[in-house]
């Protein structure tokens, strides 16, 4: 019962995540580019209803996510929570009237093929929840690598490299979000009050900020093909190392053979997502020179 819990709410966050993308990423595409990577960034948008309303899915994506959290392993939720791309496909195609492509569905095929056979194979289960500030100092230090960097070539990087180097280090920072948002989960569990001295909520909390902030810059460059890929792979490979390194959970393979399949599995899922994301951009209409002027001045 948990386990079918974990999955509905997972498959609800990836939806609601689904719409917030698509609404936030055709405001975002028309911010002035120089305030990328910062919080002003968020105050602009925020005078969008539009935005708004994508703001509102995305946060109701976190709680259905959070719930999720709550009955199952990060190991279930997080590859589940690839699906909102293939749900951003769709929502796309039902927006701009096209048809999705025999590709389309291969990759979908593929995807959800490798979902099952990960989740009935591996059977992830929870793993600790008393983690110690050390051990998640190797995740803090690459992820504060790839935000130096981001910050630091903000000015000299442009076009799909900014697309790409924002989306991959959105999706890192929303993949260690999920582990800490797991974390905190099962302490209010335990003890709500005692979740406010606990380091894991302001770590969360300074995530979800940043997170929010490189995703929105990502969407700014306007190069969805670029971005998306970095973006939709990186949460759940990075969700699913830390995991299984630092939150210890477990894959209940039993030989080889089930080793074999589970490595065979991850890899489709990856070849499914990198394929419907750049289907998503390659079908996402460009913005008009014009637009792109104004927006820079």
């Amino acid at each position: 019962m948990s386990l079918a819990l974990a999955v509905v709410l997972a498959l609800t966050s990836a939806l609601l995540f689904a719409i917030s993308n698509v609404v936030e990423q055709r405001i975002a595409a028309e911010a002035p580019q120089d305030q990328a990577l910062r919080p002003g960034l968020l105050v602009t948008l925020a005078r969008h209803p539009a935005w708004v309303g994508g703001f509102v899915a995305d946060v109701g994506g976190y709680g259905a996510q959070a719930a999720a959290l709550a009955f199952g392993a990060l190991l279930v939720v997080a590859p589940l929570l690839a699906c909102g791309l293939l749900f951003s496909l769709l929502l796309e195609a039902a927006v701009s009237g096209r048809r999705l492509h025999l590709s389309d569905l291969g990759a979908a095929l593929l995807l959800c093929a490798g979902l099952a056979v990960f989740l009935q194979i591996g059977s992830p289960t929870e793993g600790r929840f008393d983690v110690a500030a050390i051990d998640w100092a190797p995740a803090a230090l690459v992820l504060a690598i790839v935000l130096a960097v981001g910050a630091l070539t903000r000015r000299h990087v442009h076009g799909p490299a900014r697309a790409t180097l924002f989306g991959l280090a959105s999706g890192m920072t929303f993949g260690v979000n999920a582990a800490l948002t797991k974390v905190v989960v099962h302490i209010l569990g335990r003890d709500p009050i005692s979740v406010f001295w606990h380091w894991e909520l302001y770590g969360l909390a300074v995530l979800s900020i940043s997170g929010l902030v490189m995703v929105q810059s990502a969407f700014q460059a306007g190069s969805l093909a670029a971005a998306l890929p970095s973006m939709e792979v990186g949460e759940p490979v990075v969700a699913t190392i830390v995991g299984l390194a630092i939150l210890r959970e477990h894959l209940h393979a039993k030989n080889n053979v089930e080793r074999a399949l589970i490595a065979a599995a991850s890899l489709a899922m990856l070849i499914g997502l990198v394929a419907l994301a750049r289907s998503q951009a390659a079908h996402t209409p460009p913005k008009e020179a014009a637009q792109r002027a104004m927006s820079n001045a």
